[in-house]
């Protein structure tokens, strides 16, 4: 019962917040990863740009240099843990609602006319791509 009345409440404050409603206007970003990204930043004017907010959330990858050899790891998770996920969680969806618009038909168009045959890339003739999934073919 106390969460149901602590999201009404976050939902409320979102709703009156012009900068939680302008990060919702971006797509799969919702009341709760708006508000986590404002509280997180607390006050956007502390960066000079979005590098640095990039690098506060522990957005960007590992840096070990030494000399001319540069070795780049995995992102440096430093920062808030939890806005860090919900980011990563919202640029999940954003990119699976991409392949889902892909992947849907166009209304008035034949089939074949949105997925028209490619040219093989070993200079073949052309093949058909239709009902394929670009990411899953891995056969030639």
């Amino acid at each position: 019962m106390r969460s149901e009345a602590a999201d009404r409440r976050l939902v409320r404050t979102a709703k009156t917040d012009p900068i939680v409603q302008r990060l919702q206007s971006a797509p799969q970003v919702g009341p709760i990863t708006a508000l986590a990204f404002v509280a997180a930043l607390d006050g956007v004017r502390r960066f000079r740009n979005a590098h640095q907010v990039e690098s506060y959330l522990g957005l960007v990858p590992r840096e070990r240099s030494s000399g001319e050899h540069q070795l780049r790891g995995r992102i440096a998770k430093t920062g808030d843990k939890r806005v860090r996920w919900l980011l990563v969680e919202t640029a999940w969806r954003l990119d699976d609602a991409s392949l889902e618009d892909q992947r849907r038909p166009t209304p008035g168009l034949d089939h074949e006319d949105q997925h028209p045959a490619r040219p093989d890339h070993r200079g073949g003739s052309a093949r058909s791509t239709v009902g394929r999934d670009p990411l899953c073919d891995v056969a030639g």
